[in-house]
Order: C-alpha cells, then sequence, then structure tokens
C-alpha cells in the first residue's frame, strides 16, 4: 500500500500504520530497528484493539468506561510489560548502589604477578565478597559471584558500608590444572561507602590469582626474562 492508493476499502491496520509512519519518533528512539519495534508495537495495540472490541461489542455492549479500561490492558501486555522484563535483566543502578570489578587468573610459573606469558585469566571461578565490622569483626555482608569467560567478576552492592571493611577473596577455581590459592594474591580490599571522595559507583579490586601445583617447564627462560629470583618462586 501506499499513500496514493488508500480508498474506502483499505484495511483499518494499513490506515494505522500509514499514519504512524507521518510520527517524528525523539532522539534516543532514532536508531531504525528501535523506531520500527515501536511502530510495529503501536500497529499490533491498534490491531487487537479493533479486534478485541468488535468481539466484544458482539457479545456483551461495553460502556465507554470499560472500552478505555480494554485499551489500557493491551497497550500495558504489548509495550509496558515487555519493558518492564528487559528491565529486569539489568540490575539497578540507586543512589547508594556500588559495583565492584575484578578478574581471576592462573599464575603458571608463580610469579606472583601476571605477565602476558605467564598468566591467563580463568572463567568460572567462584569469588566471595565479605564486609565485616571493624569493631568486632563479625561478618555483616557476604555474597558469591562466579567469572565469566573473560575471567571478569561482579558484585552490585546496594547498602552503604561505612564502618566496614570489606574484602573480595578466592574461594574456588574452576581450572583443574590451577587449583592453588596463590598467596599474597587471594583477596583485594575494596572501599564500599561514599564518603572517600570517589566520584565513580564502580570499585575495581585487585586481579586475584591461582598457580599449579608445578610450574611448567619454559618458566626457566621466564625466569631469567624477568629476572625473578628462583628462590621465591
Amino acid at each position: 500500500y501506499s499513500r496514493d492508493r488508500i480508498d474506502e476499502n483499505t484495511p483499518i491496520p494499513i490506515l494505522n500504520w500509514l499514519n504512524l509512519t507521518r510520527f517524528h519518533l525523539p532522539p534516543r528512539f532514532a536508531h531504525p530497528l528501535s523506531s520500527l519495534l515501536i511502530k510495529l508495537c503501536f500497529l499490533l495495540y491498534h490491531f487487537l484493539q479493533t479486534t478485541i472490541i468488535s468481539l466484544s461489542l458482539s457479545l456483551v455492549p461495553l460502556s465507554l468506561s470499560s472500552k478505555k479500561m480494554a485499551k489500557m490492558v493491551i497497550l500495558m501486555v504489548l509495550c509496558i510489560l515487555p519493558a518492564i522484563a528487559m528491565a529486569a535483566r539489568r540490575p539497578m543502578i540507586g543512589k547508594n548502589t556500588m559495583v565492584v570489578k575484578g578478574s581471576t587468573y592462573c599464575d603458571i610459573c608463580k610469579f606472583g604477578f601476571e605477565t602476558a606469558e605467564s598468566s591467563y585469566f580463568i572463567p568460572g571461578a567462584t569469588v566471595k565478597l565479605v564486609c565485616k565490622d571493624r569493631k568486632t569483626m563479625k561478618e555483616t555482608y557476604t555474597a558469591e559471584a562466579v567469572s565469566d569467560r573473560k575471567g571478569n567478576y561482579k558484585f552490585v552492592v546496594h547498602e552503604d558500608h561505612k564502618d566496614e571493611m570489606c574484602d573480595v577473596m578466592l574461594v574456588k577455581s574452576s581450572d583443574k590444572s590451577c587449583p592453588k590459592i596463590s598467596p599474597g594474591r587471594e583477596q583485594s580490599r575494596v572501599i564500599l561507602n561514599h564518603y572517600n571522595g570517589i566520584a565513580s559507583h564502580v570499585r575495581h579490586a585487585n586481579n586475584m590469582g591461582f598457580e599449579k601445583e608445578v610450574r611448567d617447564v619454559f618458566c626457566s627462560e621466564l625466569i631469567k626474562k624477568y629476572q625473578v629470583d628462583e628462590d621465591e618462586v
């Protein structure tokens, strides 16, 4: 259908679609796919509205208020609920919310630090965030997370832990060839309050590492390259 072919026989959904294409969407919906989805949503809304009301009128006469209610229900189902479902999949970032981010890796040569040649990130590693009261040392908050395929993990914390000490610590490696927690790289302190001058809501924890039971054979060359004391590894 085109605008020059509109007549009294043109289906109502087509008329609705042609009318809808005259609207100018806000800049945030300027992406072609977003624009198309919104237009399809309203087209489907108009179609179901016409269909349902027609069926209802043929069965039970509806009052004006009932018609308005039917329109509101249809609009909610088609447009509002999908939006709520998409929003629910994302963590809510409120005024006091902080996001703790970090990574887990395997130290192949037991260096105690990361290099491109002697370490790799571990997916599926379990880490834990623990906060303790500074005076009593009693645990006040705890949560667990699992690193993704790139070895990154994330905690979303909604409470402010002003008078507490919070640490992210390793729990378990998913890599059977690299199961041992590396001494000195097993935990990282994070500040989870808004009274420290940090503007961002993101808190970056130091990367934490596991290590192999026995160093790989090529590590001897890397020890020389990075001038690592063999007595310390």
